[in-house]
């Protein structure tokens, strides 16, 4: 067995949390609205405020962590997909591991009030959204589009935590962002969508085929280049980042995408092996999509700040 088979089931307490929680993507989160605040001071021409900017961050992590977590107690078609998680071996106590999701919402609301009414606000209205999106709607066929838009959320709720007072400074970011993010998300909703029908879901790959699911992507995905490129520009009124390095990042991700997009779309058009076509989904869209986003939008994104 491979050593990151082993891993996955493990019985180590620690790893069986590890495997609940997914810290990597609150991790991530976190970066996302650490970047995003940096690039908002930097626009606006403020410093931000270190003790938000931490509590933020915690925020973020804490709650993406707990919404993942909860996540599993509902997606009847992960057992199947991603049988060695904790909560679906039984390897986590369902009542222990529900206390500690509900906990850290609660914790996620103190820390929110402590930075301010509008992250307050925005946390509260975040949570409802996830928690709904993981009972109900993610099986609907809107479902990717509101999970969209709580990924594309780390804009916003960055913006106001470095001012509140121009929460929608980055407001073509934010568009393109969730445009791509719409993208990405139909890519997934596909390679689900085998698992996603056997077990009475609606998906949007499931109602109206794969196939056009991933054009549906690729539509939002050609939208997300205006948007993008309004900051460099200045259109539509847009506040300018024009040193070179955001429009690099911005076109490099939207590229990227579009080679993984066409990768996937080939071989869901010219195979029949549904496990093969389930991992060309797994490691050259969701990871990669992913990967993209960490490593080539956000630190170039630094770059425009720093440099």
């Amino acid at each position: 067995m491979k050593i990151s088979e082993k891993i996955k089931w493990s019985n180590n307490p620690f790893l069986v949390w590890l495997t609940f929680f997914r810290p990597i993507n609150g991790i991530c989160a976190a970066y996302g609205v650490f970047v995003v605040v940096l690039l908002t001071g930097h626009v606006a021409g403020i410093e931000p405020d270190l003790y938000r900017v931490v509590l933020g961050s915690i925020v973020t992590f804490l709650f993406t962590c707990a919404i993942i977590g909860h996540h599993d107690f509902y997606d009847k078609a992960d057992i199947k997909t991603h049988p060695w998680r904790g909560l679906h071996r039984g390897a986590i106590n369902r009542s222990t591991a529900r206390a500690v999701v509900i906990e850290m919402f609660v914790i996620c609301i103190i820390m929110s009030y402590l930075i301010g009414i509008y992250i307050f606000i925005l946390m509260v209205a975040l949570m409802f959204i996830g928690i709904w999106y993981n009972r109900y709607a993610k099986y609907q066929p809107y479902g990717l589009f509101v999970v969209s838009i709580c990924t594309a959320a780390v804009v916003p709720f960055g913006s106001v935590l470095a001012t509140p007072r121009e929460p929608l400074i980055l407001l073509p970011f934010f568009l393109g962002l969730l445009c791509s993010e719409i993208c990405r998300e139909a890519g997934n909703y596909c390679q689900d969508s085998i698992g996603d029908g056997k077990g009475g879901s609606k998906t949007l790959p499931v109602m109206i085929g794969r196939k056009k699911t991933m054009y549906v992507g690729l539509i939002f995905l050609i939208l997300a280049v205006i948007p993008f490129l309004s900051h460099h520009f200045g259109w539509f009124g847009a506040v300018l980042i024009n040193n070179g390095m955001y429009l690099i990042g911005g076109v490099g991700y939207l590229v990227l995408l579009s080679m993984a997009w066409v990768n996937c779309n080939l071989h869901l058009n010219s195979e029949n092996n549904e496990d093969h076509i389930f991992k060309v989904f797994e490691y050259n869209w969701r990871y990669a999509g992913r990967f993209y986003l960490i490593l080539i939008l956000q630190p170039l994104m630094l770059a425009e700040i720093f440099f």
